[in-house]
């Protein structure tokens, strides 16, 4: 019989707040760069910190990226169906980037 995860699979390093949800410690502190705060935020200020939080979170699909960087999509409610790409350095918690992607498919 398998044991019971108790990390999270995209961050293994990272305790579950409970294991059965697959969700995160909510104590858990992202970052963000530079980037984000001056360039990303101004360009789209329509963008919220806390739904690329939820994304990261609760991914619908997850690539590595050049740079070692890695690309999270996931849907939020928000925008109005469309997606969200959140764009976070190679520890999967210092978001870099963040766009609606329209040409996202499920």
């Amino acid at each position: 019989m398998q044991e019971k995860q108790d990390t999270c699979s995209y961050h293994p390093h990272l305790p579950l707040a409970h294991p059965a949800s697959g969700r995160y410690n909510s104590l858990m502190e992202y970052r963000y760069t530079d980037y984000f705060e001056n360039q990303v935020l101004r360009k789209r200020p329509y963008l919220r910190k806390e739904w690329c939080i939820r994304v990261i979170e609760n991914p619908i699909r997850v690539e590595s990226q050049e740079n070692n960087r890695f690309r999270f999509w996931g849907a939020v409610e928000e925008l109005g169906g469309v997606f969200l790409r959140v764009v976070t350095l190679e520890d999967k918690v210092t978001i870099h980037n963040a766009f609606p992607d329209r040409r996202f498919k499920v």
